[in-house]
């Protein structure tokens, strides 16, 4: 399975890309939440998973992912999820904008 491609922000100006695997762990960890919109995104993430297409994020997805790493700041180490850092960081702006 190929890379999936996050498409971040007003007309999808950034683009990130996570392995296969950390999309799954991030699916993993959305799964687990009380919040319906996270658990939403899980079952979107993992859609795409199987079909290999460009994952849009609209901003309650944003939010929800923002929610994710302010409640398990441990994920944003590099050593465990490469590409969660730069998720956050996409996210992270676009929301400010």
């Amino acid at each position: 399975m190929s890379d999936v491609v996050f498409a971040i922000g007003f007309d999808r100006t950034a683009l990130v890309t996570l392995s296969n695997e950390d999309s799954e762990a991030l699916a993993r960890f959305l799964e687990h939440s009380r919040n319906a919109r996270e658990v939403e995104l899980c079952d979107k993430i993992r859609r795409n998973l199987r079909i290999g297409h460009e994952i849009e994020l609209h901003r309650h997805e944003l939010v929800a992912i923002a929610h994710l790493f302010a409640e398990s700041s441990e994920l944003l180490d590099d050593s465990v999820f490469a590409g969660f850092r730069r998720l956050q960081a996409a996210v992270v702006e676009a929301l400010s904008e």
